[in-house]
């Protein structure tokens, strides 16, 4: 991808300075015979626009982004890798209007249009997921097909408010057009790793069979701040019928977080190394520079979670209009938060608070649903 954008960079560079260099013998000419020509400029956008492609999140009768009457974006697969947009933050923080990061002890949390929480629908390949706020986490990007962001009220769609919008989640599947694979690896500063293997399979005319998974670590740039997530998921689809479609897939999902970090903690200015005047307090407290990179919270902190998800969709086209969708799902995670989330300058010999909260969450889905879509003659 360096060297595509590097291409074009020369491209554009010589184009301006042709375009300058010619420009003098441009004007002489225009000067001498008084004549004028038009410069006419084609080319294709450097996006892509995802218009024609079909949302799930805008609508349940298989509109089109150009159809649906919401603001809707899409980020593919393609446009993810092309910006290296690794994890679902990243690739939410690339959205207009939507952010994401990585909060201590909550990552992966939304925020959309001054909304978070609650207000903010999340979706996994369609499906509502009750509680956002506790489902979402920093996932890797590798295991999407796509992400598609609706903007604006979805109450109607997806209830409990949804005042913001909804972010769905859509994970790579089987497909039927041949076997495929595909590998990505990257490495960066403070010792970011990732490797990502994605294997299509078809067995036969009516089953096909894909496995995606991916691992990351990252040492953080604060001390102790280091993380690895796993993701991998297992996926069939099964075509018995020409109009019957069946969907299975098990998803595991694990991120482990060495120490979540708080900020750093205001001091005395005597005991500060290297005060910085940037925030001081009326009592004398000010940021030492010199502890900028450190992590203050307890020695035995940790903060992570395991996941297990089983999904299962039947879809059958009772006619040319009319599908049935029959989706079920069970949801399983533990997760455990120890940590000081207060930090307070005493003398060395004090201790800290500390919390430790183990959590499970289990739940299972049920939901069938009779979209149709008709047209009218002409349209």
């Amino acid at each position: 991808m360096f060297m595509t954008f590097a291409r074009r960079g020369s491209v554009a560079l010589a184009g301006s300075l042709l375009v300058f260099g010619a420009y003098p013998a441009f004007a002489e000419e225009a000067e001498d015979d008084q004549e004028q020509s038009d410069i006419i400029v084609t080319g294709l956008a450097d996006r892509q626009l995802l218009l024609d492609a079909k949302s799930e999140t805008g609508s349940r009768l298989g509109l089109s982004v150009r159809e649906t009457p919401a603001i809707v974006d899409i980020l593919s697969q393609q446009l993810m890798q092309e910006r290296g947009l690794r994890t679902s933050v990243e690739a939410l923080n690339a959205t207009p209007g939507a952010t994401s990061g990585e909060i201590a002890s909550s990552p992966g949390q939304l925020s959309m249009r001054g909304f978070t929480g609650g207000a903010i629908s999340l979706l996994y390949d369609g499906v509502r997921q009750t509680n956002s706020a506790l489902i979402i986490r920093n996932l890797d990007s590798w295991s999407f097909d796509r992400i598609e962001v609706l903007k604006g009220p979805a109450g109607v769609l997806y209830g409990e408010g949804s005042l913001a919008g909804a972010v769905n989640l859509v994970p790579k599947k089987p497909q039927f057009n041949g076997n495929a694979y595909a590998v990505t690896a990257g490495y960066g500063s403070f010792d970011t790793a990732r490797l990502g293997v994605d294997a299509n399979v078809v067995l036969s005319d009516s089953v096909a069979v894909r496995g995606v998974s991916s691992i990351n670590r990252t040492s953080g740039f604060i001390d102790d701040t280091d993380a690895r997530f796993f993701a991998t998921t297992l996926a069939v689809t099964v075509k018995p019928v020409e109009r019957l479609t069946v969907e299975l897939a098990v998803d595991y999902l694990e991120d482990k977080y060495g120490t979540a970090y708080w900020g750093t903690p205001l001091v005395p200015t005597a005991v500060a190394r290297d005060p910085s005047g940037l925030v001081t307090t009326r009592d004398g407290f000010v940021i030492d520079k010199a502890l900028r990179r450190k992590n203050y919270n307890v020695a035995n902190a940790d903060q992570g979670s395991k996941t297990w998800w089983l999904r299962s969709r039947i879809g059958y086209e009772i006619s040319d209009a009319l599908t049935f969708t029959n989706e079920l799902s069970y949801y399983s995670a533990d997760r455990r938060f120890r940590n000081s989330e207060v930090y307070t300058y005493t003398a060395p010999s004090a201790t800290f608070p500390q919390w430790r909260i183990p959590a499970w969450h289990d739940a299972d889905r049920s939901r069938s649903s009779i979209p149709g879509r008709a047209r009218r003659a002409g349209q």
